[in-house]
């Protein structure tokens, strides 16, 4: 599997906090899950039984029968036209930022749609430079084997976890960044643009 496409990601950390933020990669290849209900809900809520989604994947709906509002035209399977996943259970997800309650009975058929995750376990390193700009010099690099960017498997997921001290390292502002992973024959794949974007925040609590 190759990944779908550099994604312009956008991700946000504070100065002298600890961070956790997942990172998910997609792969080009999609997934079709049969739908056997969706809820008149706030936010909606779709079943899929064994869905397989992780949670905050993104996806889409295709061809559900009575409720046209949520679905997406087959040939207009567009990178906007997914929303990010909430997982409910290995059958259900929900999109937080759907109302449904004013949409159509959902009568029949449909299918939840999404990318399968790009498989991680092929990678040995992970790596991220932090720039000004893209063009100019390394501020801060994070990596797998230095415990900042771990390569989660089992969550289908990079974890952006800087330390402390390296988030004081960077001048609250707003810097791109890029990430590629490689392989254990050095091959190196690249994850995002370079143009993504890591907005610092200032430290706002100072005591200890």
């Amino acid at each position: 599997l190759r990944i779908a496409m550099l994604q312009k990601l956008q991700l946000t950390i504070r100065r002298g906090a600890s961070e956790d933020i997942p990172i998910r990669i997609e792969s080009d290849r999609l997934v079709y899950v049969a739908i056997t209900g969706i809820a008149n809900s706030a936010p909606i809520r779709i079943t899929a039984p064994a869905h397989g989604c992780p949670d905050g994947w993104r996806a889409l709906v295709e061809a559900a029968v009575g409720m046209d509002e949520i679905n997406t035209p087959w040939d207009g399977v567009t990178d906007d036209a997914f929303r990010r996943t909430t997982l409910v259970d290995s059958n259900t997800v929900e999109f937080n930022d759907v109302n449904a309650a004013t949409f159509g009975t959902w009568t029949s058929g449909g299918q939840l749609v999404y990318r399968e995750p790009l498989d991680l376990a092929q990678f040995v390193e992970a790596r991220m430079d932090v720039k000004g700009s893209v063009s100019g010099p390394v501020l801060a690099t994070y990596r797998h084997t230095a415990g900042s960017l771990l390569i989660d498997t089992a969550a289908n997921a990079l974890r952006l976890k800087p330390s402390i001290a390296e988030t004081l390292l960077l001048t609250a502002s707003r810097k791109v960044f890029d990430i590629e992973l490689v392989r254990a024959d050095g091959s190196v794949v690249a994850v995002c643009s370079a143009k993504s974007t890591l907005t610092v925040l200032p430290e706002i609590t100072t005591s200890t």
